[in-house]
């Protein structure tokens, strides 16, 4: 596992992305000095939990079942696999994809969508595993109104919110910095907007952090020193569910564990 980390505002945080990214670690943006033991005890505390290493998704659609996008950053070993690295005790990880279903003329129950494999390195057993599951639906010819999934709406948008942080990137790269703060304020729509909105802080947390995330588009000098880093830093975060600071809301309570520790010898 690589971790990169970047001071101040005179680093290259798209090669210290794509350096993380390789070595299946993190890349921390670090402003201050008082920002170094968080980046460091955030780290330490991942490589202390790790539970499983080499995690491998594999995809298999079932007859009549199209994959039409896996919609994620992670390495892709093929085109119905994808790499996940490692994970920390705590983590979560979720894969959205997209399907298209042949029609059908007759009703099915459990029609059979997806088979899912996933391969790892059990660290705490200290031996290779293997889970599969297949995921299905029960299908009808009739029109049924259909109930939004809170959990799927949820990664739906963490998804958009991360692709949306990359857009904003691009555009602000070239100089475009109204279209950078425009693909913001959508995303900001469409989180606010959502069925779950009211119900659910995760949505508004996010929206939060995007607001204000608009105000680094003010000049190129904040953008080029301190904005580029931020998007960069928040994408990683939306992107692999995995905290870059020990009060991120992917932090685990070993990451806060380690920190908190810090905390408490740096007062004696």
């Amino acid at each position: 596992m690589i971790t990169t980390l970047g001071f101040g505002g005179d680093h290259d945080e798209n090669m210290l992305k794509s350096i993380s990214e390789a070595g299946s670690g993190t890349y921390y943006y670090i402003t201050k000095n008082d920002e170094i033991p968080q980046a460091f005890s955030d780290c330490l505390g991942g490589l202390l939990s790790v539970t499983s290493q080499n995690i491998k998704l594999k995809f298999e659609v079932m007859k009549g079942v199209t994959l039409k996008a896996i919609h994620s950053n992670y390495k892709k070993l093929s085109t119905d696999q994808i790499l996940l690295g490692d994970i920390y005790a705590e983590e979560t990880k979720d894969v959205v994809i997209e399907v298209e279903i042949e029609k059908s003329q007759h009703d099915v129950d459990n029609f059979e969508l997806v088979n899912f494999t996933l391969s790892y390195y059990n660290v705490l057993e200290k031996e290779p595993e293997d889970l599969e599951v297949t995921a299905s639906v029960n299908r009808s010819n009739k029109s049924v109104p259909s109930t939004p999934n809170e959990r799927l709406e949820q990664q739906k948008v963490r998804v958009q919110h991360a692709e949306a942080l990359l857009q904003s990137k691009a555009a602000a790269d070239k100089g475009d910095y109204e279209t950078a703060r425009t693909v913001l304020k959508c995303q900001i729509k469409r989180e606010e907007e959502s069925p779950f909105a009211k119900s659910n802080a995760y949505f508004g947390q996010l929206a939060t952090e995007m607001n204000d995330m608009i105000h680094h588009f003010e000049s190129p000098q904040i953008y080029r020193e301190k904005g580029s880093k931020v998007l960069i830093s928040k994408w990683s975060e939306s992107n692999y569910q995995r905290s870059s600071e020990p009060t991120s809301e992917y932090a685990t309570r070993k990451k806060r564990s380690v920190y908190s520790n810090y905390l408490s010898k740096a007062k004696k």
